[in-house]
């Protein structure tokens, strides 16, 4: 990311946290738009560069986000356990 995104995260960020303090729903564009911020986040995070696969690619989401967890030290059995937890939390 370049500095100019970096900029505009930081801003989309103040945007979205003004919006939850207010009360504001999280749902349909204000939805779309937090899931973009977050998913622009753990980009930054993991050192790399937006790609248009994150959009559409799960699995390219899930590959950053193991990627910051190495980074801090967590065990692949660590990765794998808080991972089927929160599988098996959410409602299907």
């Amino acid at each position: 990311m370049t500095g100019a995104d970096t900029t505009r995260l930081a801003i989309a960020a103040g945007a979205a946290v003004r919006r939850l303090r207010r009360g504001d729903a999280v749902v349909g564009a204000f939805r779309a738009d937090l899931i973009a911020l977050l998913t622009g986040m753990v980009v930054v995070g993991a050192g790399r560069t937006a790609s248009p696969a994150i959009a559409t690619n799960p699995a390219e989401l899930v590959d950053l986000v193991i990627d910051l967890c190495r980074a801090s030290g967590m065990s692949g059995l660590d990765m794998a356990a808080h991972f089927n937890a929160a599988v098996e939390r959410r409602p299907r």
